[in-house]
């Protein structure tokens, strides 16, 4: 929703081969997008790899910043999560040994 992706990749001149329809569908607005981003997992050092299609040099430039945001966003609320629930349980394991 923030970067407007129909729209962006709606409107791309006379590249009418690239283009996404103003009239797709999520899915396929969806499958278009997944063919516009591609993560890569290094397994030795454990870093992702994000790459982005852009249809011009600042849309991608922005289109990377936004999904390196969210991911940020995402992996940090994953881990309190994590940390919430690790200390859930070991007040129940007290309490459980209190009883």
């Amino acid at each position: 929703a923030r970067l407007k992706l129909k729209e962006a990749f709606g409107h791309v001149g006379l590249d009418w081969f690239n283009r996404l329809s103003p009239h797709a569908t999520r899915e396929e607005t969806l499958k278009y997008y997944m063919r516009r981003v591609s993560v890569d997992v290094d397994d030795k050092t454990g870093l992702l790899t994000i790459r982005t299609q852009g249809l011009s040099p600042a849309f991608a430039q922005t289109f990377n910043r936004t999904l390196l945001s969210e991911s940020e966003t995402f992996l940090n609320e994953l881990s309190h999560r994590i940390s919430r629930n690790d200390m859930l349980f070991a007040r129940e394991e007290i309490d459980r040994s209190y009883d």
